[in-house]
């Protein structure tokens, strides 16, 4: 049972907090030139100023990087599912930050980064000359960059839970979006071994919210009460959320239960009507009889 999560809004606003930007990019990111990024060098760009085609797609974060006595830019897609144009819209971010960061009659280089996680593979094409027809005949005009792709599954866990940071218990935690059973294991294993301050906890409080309460139906006011009850006390927070989510479970089980039954009398239902049309009973009183519309019934009288 997997569902929907706001990954995209959950993540963005970790990504709005400097020193999870420069922990990503000095641990996670495979990128050596990236080792030594603090998080003073880092300047987040508002993603609405680049231009209107890219108001519409707010989970994107961009970012200016010092370097010598300049900057690059970096942009960090985050993404859920498999996407056959990311290449396409990868590129086309790229030039639109390119332009807006023209300096001195220079534009910046763009480093685009994938965040995935999704539940299936993804055999991720980095290079996008790859998708080029012909490329290999005419190097000199195929345009060149690569991506670099983080599928958080491939991150070791104790790279995870060796960090002091929401990112880091963040993608500990969505490893295993798609169980909630385990999702529940590791809040558990989390309680006893985060230490946390007070800015880092509001942050925390915003991510389990925005990506574990609120899809099992649990209200921002709920979620509010629940952690000032705790006293947003990290082994509180994540026994209460664990707790959420157990009865999130209980609550969809029942639900789809309940559908099936549903689901399982209608076809019943069905079942009778035919017969009755088949022995020639009149379709307002099968309509009666089965509960089904009359629309429903003329529909099955209709059938070869």
């Amino acid at each position: 049972m997997k569902l929907a999560r706001k990954y995209d809004e959950g993540y963005k606003k970790l990504f709005s907090n400097k020193q999870n930007v420069a922990w990503f990019l000095t641990a996670i990111v495979p990128e050596e030139k990236l080792r030594n990024v603090l998080p003073d060098d880092i300047e987040i760009i508002a993603t609405e100023s680049i231009n209107k085609r890219w108001q519409k797609r707010n989970s994107d974060m961009v970012y200016r990087i010092n370097y010598k006595s300049s900057f690059f830019c970096l942009t960090v897609e985050f993404q859920s599912r498999r996407d056959e144009k990311m290449l396409h819209r990868l590129y086309e971010y790229m030039h639109l930050n390119q332009l807006k960061n023209v300096k001195e009659g220079k534009i910046p280089v763009v480093i685009p980064i994938v965040l995935y996680n999704g539940t299936k593979h993804w055999d991720f094409c980095d290079e996008f000359s790859k998708i080029i027809e012909h490329a290999e005949d005419f190097p000199e005009y195929a345009q060149k960059f690569k991506v670099i792709f983080v599928d958080i599954r491939s991150i070791p866990e104790d790279k995870l839970l060796g960090a002091s940071n929401v990112l880091a218990i963040a993608l500990y935690i969505d490893q295993v979006s798609d169980d909630p059973n385990q999702i529940i294991e590791r809040l558990l294993t989390l309680k006893d071994r985060v230490k946390l301050n007070d800015e880092q906890k509001e942050e925390l409080a915003d991510w389990l919210y925005e990506v574990l309460l609120k899809p099992y139906g649990v209200t921002e006011e709920e979620a509010e009460e629940l952690f000032v009850k705790s006293g947003l006390g990290v082994e509180e927070m994540f026994s209460s959320t664990a707790e959420k989510v157990k009865l999130g479970i209980e609550r969809e089980k029942r639900k789809v239960a309940k559908e099936v039954a549903k689901e399982v009398a209608k076809e019943v239902k069905i079942k009778i009507a035919r017969k009755m049309l088949r022995k020639g009973v009149e379709e307002n009183l099968v309509a009666e009889v089965t509960g089904l519309s009359l629309k429903k019934v003329k529909e099955l009288k209709g059938e070869k």
